[in-house]
């Protein structure tokens, strides 16, 4: 049976290949980088799934952040009306905005990470 995970190496190696090369991962087992292939929905609903699974964030916050990233989802990277959405995530989760990085640098354009001081 293949190892599912090539695991990390001195070389700077990625979890996001498995062994089999017909398979792929698609964030970093380590530091959650979403593969180049990995589309803007399935980004989107990653972050969904974090909030919902987060227990910092209340009931009531957590389907309203989940409208917040649907109607973000709908939007242009750097449509500059997203930054006020992008705020709210970070004010009602923060270790989840924190974690997410890696999916923020790919859902926002450089006009919207300049206005959130990113």
């Amino acid at each position: 049976m293949w190892p599912l995970v090539q695991p990390l190496d001195d070389f700077g190696g990625s979890e996001l290949f498995d062994l089999r090369p017909d398979i792929a991962h698609d964030f970093c087992a380590h530091c959650g980088t979403p593969g180049q292939w990995v589309t803007r929905p399935q980004l989107m609903e990653w972050l969904r799934n974090n909030v919902k699974s987060s227990p910092e964030v209340s009931a009531s916050e957590r389907l309203e952040m989940i409208e917040i990233l649907t109607k973000l989802e709908a939007m242009d990277m750097n449509d500059t009306r997203a930054v006020a959405g992008w705020r709210r995530l970070q004010e009602v989760a923060p270790k989840v905005w924190k974690a997410a990085k890696p999916v923020r640098d790919a859902l926002m354009g450089e006009a919207v990470k300049k206005l959130l001081g990113l």
